[in-house]
């Protein structure tokens, strides 16, 4: 198992690279992302066919049409201030963003993108469009090899793991970022976690800046501004333990569904990650409704029990599940936890609702069941 590798913190006025490896680039969404994360002080970066696309879109933003306020954004600025100790700028009256000035109908100038190279097929509509896997992965490589990002965003959808075997991991190791997704991007946090020690970060997509809440935002700093420290998880609803016991242990955060095929990759299996007992795992999985029934997420978890793998699992923390958590999901995890001796906690702090918790693949962290909590051990 690599030793954990932490990449540099954000500063004010950092660049952070928007990354598609999931989902169709769409346009609207793109500039989006780009409003509120500048609002926040920072510069966006695109790869090259990402800055293509939106280049060819000439799409004009309003803050209406976006549905985010600049006061909005200096109200969260505020809130940040009284939480953290090194909050960065929100807001066009705290940034000084010029981009921010105009009260509506601004024109979002890109960041200037990586040179593109022969991206000739891009339809100039401004509809959504899905890249093929090699496009997508010369975009995330040209975002790994650009020394001025220092933070990648990119959220969920299908395929990133058509990217596993086209990803640079050379660039990661000569120039570690903060890389942060959830969902179906799963798979490529673990393979670059297990390919080069650094730590990813589970559960922040490119979705929660559409309406950031307060909470995302503590988020955000506690993981990419603050920095890894000891101390406890920022929660932000009532945690139920479903199985009693404490555990320290690694952390191994995913989409249910996926962890089973991962385990089995040859990017993962070449790694060490939970084949020795003695290197304890604790898990933060987590699945929806929408996508799942309380039986296939039952499924996923019995494919784990009949795998060497599970020798390792000291712990497992499951986030949102629905509004209302079906007593068959909680029955199913409280089994978990009694038939191997482990702590179980049920949460919606993360997963596919609102709240967006992060959790740092690799860092070290104590799991309480008893007292339904988690500890990050720095």
């Amino acid at each position: 198992m690599p030793t954990p590798i932490y990449a540099p913190m954000l500063q004010p006025g950092d660049h952070i690279g928007l990354a598609f490896p999931s989902q169709p680039l769409d346009p609207v969404k793109l500039d989006r992302y780009r409003f509120v994360l500048q609002g926040l002080g920072y510069k966006v970066k695109l790869g090259p066919l990402s800055g293509e696309i939106l280049g060819r879109s000439s799409t004009v933003v309003s803050s209406e049409r976006l549905g985010v306020s600049r006061d909005s954004l200096g109200q969260l600025g505020a809130q940040g201030q009284s939480d953290l100790d090194q909050p960065v700028a929100l807001g066009h009256r705290a940034c000084g963003n010029p981009s921010l000035a105009p009260a509506t109908g601004q024109t979002l100038s890109p960041e200037e993108p990586i040179q593109a190279q022969g991206v000739d097929r891009l339809p100039s509509s401004g509809e959504p469009v899905l890249p093929s896997a090699a496009d997508r992965a010369a975009d995330f490589n040209a975002l790994l090899a650009d020394d001025q990002v220092k933070l990648i965003l990119f959220g969920g959808g299908d395929g990133a793991v058509e990217l596993l075997p086209l990803i640079d991991y050379g660039a990661i190791a000569r120039s570690p970022k903060l890389i942060s997704s959830f969902s179906d991007a799963s798979s490529l946090l673990m393979a670059i976690a297990a390919q080069t020690g650094l730590v990813t970060y589970y559960g922040l997509g490119l979705g929660a800046f559409t309406a950031l809440s307060h909470y995302n935002w503590r988020q955000f700093q506690q993981h990419f501004v603050a920095g890894p420290a000891g101390g406890p998880f920022l929660v932000d609803s009532p945690w139920r333990s479903l199985s009693a016991g404490a555990a320290s242990g690694r952390l191994l955060a995913c989409y249910a569904g996926l962890l089973p095929a991962m385990l089995h990759h040859p990017l993962w299996e070449d790694s060490g990650w939970g084949r020795d007992p003695g290197q304890p795992l604790i898990l933060a999985l987590e699945d929806h409704e929408f996508f799942s029934s309380p039986g296939q997420v039952g499924t996923w978890l019995s494919f784990l029990e009949q795998q060497p793998f599970i020798e390792a699992v000291q712990g497992l923390i499951f986030g949102h599940f629905a509004d209302s958590a079906p007593h068959e999901l909680l029955e199913r995890l409280a089994r978990f936890g009694a038939d191997h001796h482990i702590p179980v906690v049920y949460c919606d702090d993360f997963g596919h609702g609102d709240r967006h918790a992060i959790w740092p693949i690799g860092a070290t962290v104590t799991l309480d069941g008893n007292q339904a909590s988690v500890e990050f051990l720095g």
